[in-house]
C-alpha cells in the first residue's frame, strides 16, 4: 500500500496507486521516492527508489510527442525493479487504443510500434495487433453526426456470466414489460424530435440489450416502425439488431429485420459446447441455430457471432472443438471475448474461480486458421480488468464489415443518444465527455420515465 510519493516533479498519485492495485497488487512498501537525475533534449533518467530498492530508468526524451513520459517511466521502472513481465506491458487501461490515436497525431506507424515495445513493454504481437485494430479503424468523424443505442433489457434467461441488463419477463415484470414498450415507443418519438430539431445525422443505429427479439412478433414490428417514422435515416451507415438468443428468435422476426433494412445482426453461441451452455443458463439447440443462419445469409444479413474463452469447466480442447465447428460458418464479423467475473454477474456472487489451465496461444492459432480462411482482420479491441489473464475482447471483420458503432463505442469519438433500458447517452462538450444514463432495471425506468427524459432533454440542450 502507497503511504507516500515523494517526487521533484508532478505526478499523479491516484494514477500510480491505480497503476499497483493492478500490475503490483502484492506489493506493499513504505516510501516511493522519484528523482529526475537527467533531463536534455536527447534523454530522460529517472531514478526510482522504493523503501531503498533502487531502479533507473533512461529513455529518449519523447515529451514534445507523449507528455505523459515521465510517469510511464516510473511505470516501467517499477516493473524492472519486481521484475514484472506481463504481454501488455504497463498498460492498464480498456481502451489502449485511444494511447495510438495520441501518439498517431504526432507519430508515424513504425515509430509507435518502437514505443509500445521499448517503452511501454508489449510483447510484439500484443504490438502488432494493436496497430492492426489502429490501422483497420481508421474512420472520419462530423461533429453533428451521432449514434443512437436503443436498449431492450429482458432476456428468456439470465446467463451465470452475464452483468448485462437481464431482465426475465416474469413475476413483475410481465406488468412491467407492457408499459417498458409503451414508454420505449414513446422515448424514441420525443429523442427523434430532439435530433430533427438539432439537425443532427444519424450515422448507425444499435438495438441491443439484453436480447432485442425476445420481443414478440407484434412489439418487435411497432418498435421499428416507430423508428422508421421519427428518426431520419437517410444518412444512416449501419443498423444493427442483437439477436443473440436463439431460443428468442424466428425466421418470422428475421423477416420484420429485413423488412426495415436492418443490416447487421448478432448470433452469439458463445459456445458450442452444450454442456457448457446448460451450466451458463442458456438454451440451445443447434439444429435450430444452422437453420436460423443459413435463413439469415439468404437474406444478405451480416452476421456477427461471439464466442467466449474460459467459460466455466470449459478445457484448452473444448475451446479449440468450438473454433473448428465454427469453420462451418461464413460470417462476416467475429467477436472473441476473454471471460471477465463482473460484480454484477451470478459467478461473483457465487465466488467462481476457474481450475482449468487455459492455452491462450493454441488457441489463438485456432482462432487465426479461421481467419485465414475467410480474410478477417482484427479492427475494434478492449481489454477488462477482472478478464482472465488480464485478457482483451477483440473484434474481427472482413474488409468492408466493420461495425462503425463498435469503432466509435470503444473510442468514446462520436456523440451517442441512449434510449430504453440502461442506455447510456453520450455527448462531448469542449473536451469532457458528459454521460446521461437510463435505469437498468425496466421498472424503475417506468417509475422514473417522466423525470428522467425532462432531465436528459434539459441537459442536452445546454451541451
Amino acid at each position: 500500500m502507497i503511504n507516500i510519493i515523494q517526487s521533484n516533479f508532478e505526478i499523479s498519485e491516484n494514477n500510480l496507486n491505480e497503476f499497483f492495485r493492478i500490475l503490483l497488487p502484492d506489493i506493499e512498501y513504505n516510501l516511493l521516492k522519484v528523482e529526475i537525475l537527467e533531463e536534455t533534449k536527447e534523454n530522460i533518467k529517472i531514478l526510482i527508489d522504493l523503501d531503498n530498492k533502487i531502479e533507473i530508468i533512461l529513455y529518449e526524451n519523447i515529451l514534445d510527442k507523449l507528455d505523459d513520459l515521465k510517469v510511464i517511466m516510473i511505470k516501467i521502472g517499477l516493473l524492472k525493479l519486481f521484475g514484472k513481465t506481463y504481454s501488455w506491458g504497463s498498460l492498464t487501461g480498456m481502451r489502449p487504443i485511444k494511447l495510438i490515436r495520441k501518439m498517431r497525431n504526432k507519430m508515424e506507424y513504425n515509430e509507435i510500434y518502437r514505443h509500445l515495445i521499448d517503452l511501454f513493454m508489449l510483447e510484439q504481437d500484443k504490438a502488432n495487433l494493436l496497430l492492426a485494430v489502429a490501422k483497420n479503424s481508421e474512420i472520419e468523424i462530423s461533429n453533428n453526426q451521432i449514434n443512437i443505442y436503443i436498449g431492450i433489457p429482458f432476456c428468456p434467461t439470465k446467463c451465470t456470466y452475464c452483468s448485462f441488463a437481464s431482465y426475465t419477463i416474469s413475476g413483475k415484470y410481465i406488468d412491467i414489460y407492457r408499459k417498458f414498450i409503451d414508454l420505449l415507443i414513446e422515448e424514441i418519438i420525443v429523442m427523434g424530435d430532439f435530433i430533427k430539431k438539432n439537425n443532427l445525422i444519424v450515422d448507425s443505429i444499435y438495438i441491443g440489450g439484453g436480447t432485442p427479439t425476445i420481443l414478440n412478433e407484434i412489439d418487435l414490428d411497432k418498435i421499428l416502425l416507430t423508428i422508421n417514422n421519427n428518426i431520419d435515416r437517410k444518412n444512416l451507415r449501419e443498423y444493427t439488431v442483437e439477436a443473440g438468443r436463439i431460443d428468442t428468435l424466428t425466421e418470422k422476426k428475421l423477416d420484420i429485420i429485413k423488412k426495415y433494412n436492418i443490416d447487421r445482426i448478432s448470433l452469439n453461441p458463445q459456445t458450442f459446447n452444450l454442456n457448457t451452455l446448460k451450466l451458463v443458463n442458456r438454451e440451445w439447440d443447434q439444429d435450430k441455430f444452422n437453420k436460423l443462419y443459413n435463413y439469415s445469409k439468404k437474406l444478405g444479413l451480416t452476421i456477427n457471432m461471439d464466442f467466449i474463452i474460459g467459460l466455466p469447466n470449459e478445457t484448452t480442447e473444448d475451446i479449440i472443438s468450438t473454433f473448428n465447428k465454427l469453420l462451418d460458418y461464413n460470417i462476416e464479423n467475429l467477436t472473441i471475448h476473454v471471460l471477465a467475473i463482473k460484480k454484477a454477474s451470478n459467478l461473483f456472487k457465487n465466488q467462481y474461480k476457474s481450475e482449468n489451465f487455459i492455452d491462450y496461444k493454441k488457441i489463438q492459432n485456432k482462432i487465426d486458421i479461421y481467419l485465414n480462411k475467410y480474410n478477417l482482420e482484427p479492427y475494434y479491441l478492449y481489454r477488462q480488468k477482472n478478464s482472465l489473464e488480464i485478457g482483451e475482447n477483440v473484434g474481427y471483420a472482413k474488409k468492408g464489415y466493420e461495425s462503425r458503432f463498435n469503432i466509435f463505442m470503444i473510442e468514446e469519438s462520436q456523440n451517442t443518444i441512449g434510449i430504453g433500458g440502461g442506455a447510456i447517452t453520450k455527448f462531448f462538450k469542449n473536451g469532457e465527455l458528459i454521460r446521461i444514463v437510463n435505469p437498468k432495471d425496466p421498472s424503475v425506468y417506468v417509475l422514473e420515465f417522466e423525470k428522467r427524459l425532462e432531465e436528459k432533454i434539459d441537459k442536452l440542450n445546454k451541451i
